[in-house]
């Protein structure tokens, strides 16, 4: 967050999940590495979120975010590009609600998901990206 406010381009680029352990830990706090899409019950009061969600909130600022872990995003039932289910037990579709974000930001933005969307992005026009595989 330093780097951003002192007007540095910032990126998460990983060949793991971006919600795995070791990169999650540059925007996430949790007690337990596994919590990358579904924290743990709402037992004693406590409220955790997992990584993907705080993703979304204390990653806000970074420019470009790379890497695996997309059906962390998303639950099940969700149509999206991707063939495997998602593992969101929560009916939110977080992808969605970043590229809603960045919209409403107004910042120029993409949402990838295939190598050919990689090739083709202008990146001349793009200042925020999520790429996730």
């Amino acid at each position: 967050m330093y780097a951003s406010k002192a007007g540095f381009s910032t990126g998460i680029v990983t060949t793991t999940r971006v919600t795995h352990a070791t990169p999650a830990a540059a925007y996430a706090n949790m007690l337990h590495r596994d919590w990358e899409s579904v924290g743990p019950s709402n037992k004693r009061g406590f409220h955790c979120v997992d990584a993907a969600a705080q993703l979304l909130t204390n990653a806000s600022h970074v420019n470009v975010i790379m890497g695996g872990g997309a059906a962390e995003f998303y639950g099940p039932s969700d149509n999206t590009t991707f063939t495997m289910k998602g593992k969101r037990s929560d009916s939110r579709n977080l992808l969605q609600e970043w590229k809603d974000m960045q919209t409403e930001m107004n910042r120029k933005h993409v949402l990838l998901h295939t190598n050919d969307e990689f090739k083709r992005t202008d990146w001349s026009s793009v200042d925020y990206v999520l790429d996730m595989h």
